[in-house]
């Protein structure tokens, strides 16, 4: 069990170290319904760890776990500066205590933590309404939706292929000529060069270290795990891309890309689909906010939103924090860069 707290009551919150509560964390979350928990703590955690990640939890009478959070700081990069962004992630509730207060109290604790370590520029996560509510009644405020945008790319009907082959060819005569296009498997790629955004730029744009990758996406680095590389030229050098496909029903995801700044997403988005096209995707996938301008380029690039959109939660700890959520048009994410 969780150590001592000096007080007893109903529930206690305590900030932990979750690699010396191993144990405890994985059942208590396995017994609620994680059941792939105890993987991704293996493959997540100890590097987390390093980085700065902590966990939050409360504890009853007998000091069992009830409630838990934890906070996985990812560095962004933002014009000439770097911010550091808690994510959070991983809240659970034991039966009993899901209910709106507690909840709302444990992060509340959590928010006041961090701001007197005064490490993290932002805090930020992504929810269901339930959720959102949970984080909102703790102090934290909307500053956008996460959304899904989907290009087809192919279809097994012969019609509807056709169809699409056609919005394919209309989106390429009408846009930039393709970009030159390079796939590698992830396993067999180092992508250790591309981890930090290229140059300066005006928007936030996250470090993709393998380290994160690997706790985001289980197995990776995978056979379905692959980067595309783009030449764009000495202007801008390359841009890369992190795609994951396929699933059973043939969906491509991309989680990650990096791009110089100034470097135009339709021509690598053309060539993108055409390559995943000729090994048999059937959607390519991205999640980004809809306010952003990033999701207008995808949108000019032919993805189609999809409209079912999630909310993004802030808490801004400094200026640069501030600045960053007054200016969040600007942010460059996806989901792959939230915690679930």
């Amino acid at each position: 069990m969780i150590g001592a707290v000096r007080e007893r009551k109903a529930l206690a919150f305590v900030r932990v170290n979750p690699l010396e509560h191993e144990e405890e964390l994985k059942r208590f979350m396995v017994a609620n319904g994680y059941v792939t928990f105890p993987d991704f703590f293996d493959r997540g955690y100890p590097s987390a760890v390093r980085d700065g990640a902590a966990t939050w939890v409360a504890l009853d009478d007998e000091r069992k776990v009830r409630l838990s959070i934890t906070c996985f700081p990812h560095t962004m990069a933002l014009g000439e500066r770097r911010l550091l962004v808690g994510m959070l992630g991983n809240l659970m509730a034991d039966e009993g205590v899901r209910t709106f207060f507690p909840a709302v109290a444990l992060v509340r604790r959590l928010l006041a933590d961090v701001r007197a370590e005064g490490r993290l520029d932002l805090v930020c996560t992504d929810g269901t309404a339930q959720a959102a509510a949970i984080f909102k009644g703790a102090g934290m405020r909307v500053a956008g939706y996460l959304e899904r945008f989907v290009f087809p790319v192919r279809e097994r009907r012969l019609h509807v292929d056709a169809a699409i082959r056609a919005y394919q060819v209309w989106r390429r005569i009408r846009g930039p000529r393709l970009a030159p296009i390079a796939a590698h498997v992830a396993a067999e790629f180092d992508a250790a060069p591309f981890d930090a955004p290229i140059g300066i730029s005006h928007r936030l744009r996250p470090h993709h270290s393998f380290d994160v990758c690997r706790r985001r996406l289980p197995g990776y680095p995978g056979t379905n795990d692959h980067w595309f590389t783009f030449p764009c030229g000495e202007r801008y050098g390359s841009t890369t891309a992190l795609v994951r496909w396929p699933d059973e029903d043939g969906l491509a995801v991309l989680h990650a890309i990096r791009r110089p700044s100034g470097a135009v997403l339709t021509p690598i988005v053309n060539a993108l689909v055409r390559a995943l096209r000729k090994r048999g995707a059937q959607r390519l996938q991205v999640c980004t906010l809809r306010e952003s301008v990033f999701a207008r380029e995808l949108i000019e690039a032919g993805f189609i939103p999809r409209g079912d959109p999630m909310p993004i939660l802030v808490h801004p700890l400094s200026l640069a924090g501030e600045n960053a959520v007054r200016a969040v048009a600007d942010w460059e994410i996806t989901s792959f860069d939230m915690e679930r």
